[in-house]
């Protein structure tokens, strides 16, 4: 859901972004979760869920030392839709982390930095908010800015 989401987010600037974000929720509907770890499927259906507390339990099960960045991503949503931002935006920057600068991972990071820039937007946070959508377009190559709530 969150490609499909992205997708129609940059489809009007970026169609190759968002006929990439498409592919990427193809794959995952076709292996059945986003990267085959059950804790962060779990997490993921309760966000669909709108279940934000359950989705940050499950994730605080999980064990710190083998950190999954869709896990992180996922805490970041969750705790985004709580109102818990600073909380949120630490996440979505460990995502970030996570994915590293590995080409393969690239989309992965591209959606944490997204979803850090949503969260700050969603909190009024502009100026941060701001800096967030421009870091996004420079990574992703878009010309458009994310913010336009601010």
């Amino acid at each position: 859901m969150a490609y499909e989401e992205h997708a129609d987010l940059v489809r009007a600037f970026d169609p190759p972004a968002a006929d990439r974000a498409l592919a990427y929720a193809k794959d995952c509907r076709e292996t059945g979760s986003v990267n085959g770890d059950r804790a962060a499927s779990n997490v993921a259906s309760a966000l669909i869920g709108g279940d934000y507390v359950v989705a940050l339990e499950i994730a605080a099960r999980e064990s710190p030392e083998a950190p999954n960045p869709w896990l992180a991503y996922n805490r970041g949503v969750a705790l985004g839709e709580l109102g818990r931002t600073d909380e949120a935006v630490a996440a979505f920057v460990a995502a970030e982390r996570g994915f590293g600068h590995v080409e393969a991972n690239r989309h992965g990071r591209a959606v944490a930095i997204y979803g850090r820039a949503r969260a700050l937007v969603k909190a009024g946070r502009c100026p941060e908010a701001r800096r967030a959508c421009e870091e996004y377009a420079t990574f992703t190559g878009s010309d458009r800015n994310e913010c336009r709530r601010c």
